[in-house]
């Protein structure tokens, strides 16, 4: 697994767990521009240029998992999780 992939997976399950509603379908986490372009450094060239017209990475389409925190096992989530990028400004 890639750096990048470890970088979403992990704000997916930042994502799932910052969650009002664990059960929506569709969550958000909001990522630096930094944060978001290491992201998407492992993607071939024409998805990262489609993420960055975007401004977000569209994430997780079939069930997965995420890692509780305190070492307390692993959630099943279903959905999607979008990573959005906030611009430094």
């Amino acid at each position: 697994m890639s750096s990048s992939n470890r970088l979403r997976y992990a704000l997916a399950s930042e994502a799932t767990h910052q969650a009002e509603d664990k059960k929506q379908v569709e969550k958000y986490i909001n990522v630096p521009t930094d944060v978001f372009l290491d992201c998407i450094k492992d993607m071939p060239k024409h998805h990262q240029d489609i993420c960055i017209r975007r401004g977000r990475i569209r994430t997780y389409y079939k069930p997965f998992f995420t890692a509780n925190p305190n070492g307390m096992g692993k959630t099943y989530n279903m959905g999607i999780v979008h990573i959005c990028e906030v611009k430094n400004d």
